[in-house]
């Protein structure tokens, strides 16, 4: 992803070359754009968050992508040709409501990540947590000062203390403002479930692992990450998924070579994917993701962006993660 302070430089400049030239200059024929939901309305959940593409512009994407990229398989990811991928991270209820729809009729291949300790809605990710509890803030003063309360805060750092929180203290909030979290997950529903998971599978998408409970890898011991990327593998097994593909969430800032290594050697994963954008890696079975949660710009300013910006780092040898 590109750094803020970059992005309006990078964006206005990145259409002044065709995209021929980028691919003759770089030699990055491959792009993964990812996703997170897509909806015209989030629910509260996903509302305060910001990084979620609304349905027009998901298929203006989708245009863009199948105009200038050719879409492969999961299997074919890492073979440098002008080709796309999707994915789409967390697991949503949306990939199976909105997405599945799309990409069916539009005969799209792409991989849905998931965590299983919110599969069929069992509870919830902090980040949707903390979009409730933003969305909350909303409905009264009462609620504010309940809350700056119990953060030791001001009513108008609400949001940047909110930001900080951990699962057991947004439970905490939520119980008090009387917020149930548990009904809100029976009522709305916002993960896949089991049964749609499997639809998914059957109709011939990829179902990859996102760690067990969406936990900062670089946060966790060795031990930890291991458990967090064996129980989705079983999960995933259980349901006739022989191929294993891995995607860290956060990213894979400051993950040790040792993770790596034991996952394509003992952990069974085939690839893994991280979030850096258009990256080069020290690892050839780890691929960089494109974010493409952006609203105000199209898929095409983007990639754009993207390509310009692993020109500029290319100049000071910057393109590359080394490990």
């Amino acid at each position: 992803m590109l750094p803020s302070k970059l992005n309006h430089i990078i964006e206005t400049f990145s259409g002044i070359f065709p995209l021929n030239f980028y691919w003759r200059w770089t030699g990055k024929l491959q792009v993964l754009p990812f996703y997170h939901t897509v909806s015209d309305h989030p629910l509260p959940h996903f509302s305060e968050l910001k990084y979620f593409r609304s349905k027009n512009r998901f298929l203006d994407d989708l245009d863009f992508f199948t105009s200038h990229f050719e879409n492969i398989s999961m299997t074919e990811v890492g073979k440098e040709k002008k080709s796309f991928h999707l994915s789409f991270d967390d697991g949503m209820a949306e990939m199976y409501s909105v997405v599945f729809p799309i990409l069916q009729e539009k005969n799209l291949d792409a991989t849905f990540f998931i965590n299983t300790d919110f599969v069929d809605n069992k509870c919830m990710f902090i980040s949707h947590k903390i979009s409730l509890l933003q969305h909350e803030l909303k409905k009264s003063s009462q609620i504010r000062q309940r809350i700056s309360g119990y953060l030791e805060c001001e009513t108008g750092a609400i949001h940047s203390y909110l930001n900080k929180i951990n699962s057991e203290k947004a439970d905490e909030i939520a119980k008090l403002i009387h917020l149930d979290l548990t009904e809100y997950l029976k009522e709305h529903q916002p993960y896949l479930t089991t049964k749609q998971i499997i639809t998914l599978k059957n109709a011939g998408f990829t179902i990859g692992n996102h760690g067990k409970s969406h936990r900062n890898f670089n946060t966790l011991t060795f031990e930890e990450q291991k458990n967090e990327i064996e129980t989705v593998n079983s999960f995933l097994k259980q349901w006739g998924v022989d191929d294993l593909f891995f995607c860290f969430p956060y990213g894979d800032y400051k993950i040790k070579n040792e993770l790596f290594e034991w996952m394509y050697r003992v952990g069974g994963i085939e690839k893994s994917f991280g979030i850096s954008g258009l990256k080069e890696d020290g690892f050839p079975r780890h691929h960089h993701r494109i974010l493409m949660e952006h609203e105000n710009f199209s898929a095409e300013e983007i990639i754009r962006s993207e390509y310009l910006y692993f020109m500029l780092k290319s100049a000071f040898n910057k393109n590359k993660i080394k490990r």
